[in-house]
């Protein structure tokens, strides 16, 4: 955590569209990117600490996609 957490922070902000700023907090997303790398030890391996740094990096952005999309279909599918 020590040495990708702030990288993992900086992939979920470069991500994170403005306007769900105010309803997200980096920090949230940051602690279920590990959340979920932590799920199940040992499943994968990284030949070099760079492939895991893109792996994590990959994570957040995905995270940060998803909570996006859930919010843009909830809004759309919102009538009122």
């Amino acid at each position: 955590f020590g040495r990708y957490g702030d990288l993992v922070r900086a992939a979920v902000r470069r991500k994170l569209h403005p306007g769900l700023r105010s309803r997200f907090d980096s920090l949230d997303f940051a602690q279920d990117v590990w959340a979920s790398f932590l799920a199940e030890p040992g499943r994968r391996t990284f030949d070099t600490p760079q492939a895991l740094a893109r792996f994590l990096t990959r994570v957040a952005e995905n995270k940060v996609v998803d909570a996006f999309r859930g919010r843009f279909e909830a809004a759309r599918s919102d009538i009122a």
